[in-house]
């Protein structure tokens, strides 16, 4: 979610740059307040700051291109390095949670046992996301939600440690394009 495109139409470069004019403006505008100048010397030098790059971006668009091509690749690099350590600290919170004593068993069985559990069968809402066309009931809106709705009842309180990692995950990976079409048929 933090990935940019790598072929940014025209719209995606003008949104780029009016975000980096407000965000450059704001900044420089904190940093003139934090050497002690008024606070209305510190918004005048926001705002011009801000129209600068406004104009800048708007009438130079090789070098806005520029910009866009080096925040994009470095908010890929930072989303795998982030994706990495995220990764690490939401596996350490399972780990943590079967030493622990949680009710998901989350070690392998001992010898002669499985970890077999029958279940009943379950609706189709939890894999409404493997299919190409939208459902518009609310069960299907997100997944966080229903998965805490799980951690209580089932007794794996656990799961509250772990959701904030799941979430941060979710945004850091970039998006993928499905290319399955309504007629894909695959044996599952």
């Amino acid at each position: 979610m933090i990935h940019l495109p790598t072929a940014p139409r025209r719209c995606d470069l003008r949104g780029f740059v009016v975000a980096l004019s407000l965000v450059g403006g704001i900044a420089l505008g904190g940093l003139v307040a934090l050497f002690g100048l008024s606070a209305g010397v510190a918004l005048m030098t926001a705002a011009f700051a801000a129209a600068i790059v406004l104009i800048a971006g708007f009438f130079i668009p090789g070098g806005a291109r520029r910009l866009f091509d080096l925040w994009s690749r470095l908010s890929r690099s930072f989303g795998r390095s982030a994706g990495w350590w995220v990764t690490r600290i939401a596996f350490f919170v399972v780990a943590a949670s079967g030493r622990a004593g949680s009710q998901l068993p989350v070690s392998r069985p001992s010898a002669g046992s499985t970890g077999w559990v029958s279940r009943e069968t379950e609706s189709d809402v939890p894999f409404s996301s493997q299919s190409m066309w939208p459902r518009n009931d609310s069960e299907s809106r997100g997944w966080l939600r229903p998965l805490l709705g799980w951690a209580g009842p089932s007794g794996n309180w656990w799961m509250w440690a772990l959701a904030p990692y799941l979430a941060l995950l979710s945004g850091l990976r970039p998006a993928r394009r499905s290319t399955l079409t309504h007629s894909n048929y695959t044996l599952y």
